[in-house]
């Protein structure tokens, strides 16, 4: 597992998921999403919170982010004393996202919308195309405030990414390509009780600023 401190803590953990099967891929268009995303800050995305509606190998990968050992897990590595699984999976679930489809940069909420005693520490996404091609696009960027993008970590099947929330953790998702398969991605946030200051109730979006070459890229 590589951790890093810029622009705000990640990590990074290859193989730690299996991916979706071919038939499994084959038939993600076909599922029943519950939420459907198109505005001028999301392109393209669809998502599920019931495990019956996904299939199995997502189940799986969904039930194991959940799972108490692994929060304990991350507790530890990230140095935070009290973490917990959003019962309500808010924001999470199966993520799939269309060719062409892209997510602005943003921050997203602090203080649990429902949880109002509750903040988010952790964002987990872990990705599981059977395959995935750099020229597909669809990397996961992180920026710094003035929405500039400081990395890009690309949706290699299998890869587990892990970062805090914070007030500094601007990130989206590179635009698609048209040619390439559906994005298909699990995640799930983990919560701490609500630290003082905290009041950020909603995701705040920025314009995009690509610079020409990302200095660090993670293919």
């Amino acid at each position: 597992m590589d951790a890093y401190e810029t622009p705000f803590r990640h990590w990074i953990l290859d193989g730690a998921f299996e991916p979706l099967t071919a038939a499994e891929m084959a038939n993600i268009q076909t599922l029943k999403f519950e939420v459907a995303y198109g505005n001028d800050t999301e392109q393209g995305k669809f998502t599920v919170r019931d495990d019956a509606l996904m299939p199995r190998t997502a189940a799986f990968t969904l039930a194991a982010l959940r799972d108490p050992e692994r929060i304990k897990f991350w507790s530890k590595e990230a140095d935070i004393n009290w973490l917990d699984d959003d019962p309500g999976l808010h924001g999470g679930g199966l993520a799939v996202m269309a060719p062409g489809g892209w997510l602005q940069t943003h921050l997203d909420l602090a203080q649990h919308p429902k949880l109002k005693y509750m903040e988010r520490r952790l964002n987990l996404v872990a990705f599981l195309n059977p395959n995935w091609e750099h020229r597909f696009g669809g990397q996961l960027i992180f920026a710094d405030p003035m929405g500039k993008e400081v990395c890009s970590i690309s949706p290699k099947p299998g890869r587990l990414v892990v970062f805090e929330t914070g007030d500094l953790s601007y990130h989206g998702v590179r635009q698609i390509s048209t040619v390439a398969p559906p994005r298909v991605a699990v995640q799930v946030f983990y919560l701490s009780p609500i630290r003082p200051g905290v009041t950020r109730q909603r995701a705040i979006f920025f314009p995009n600023r690509q610079s020409p070459q990302c200095p660090k890229e993670v293919s």
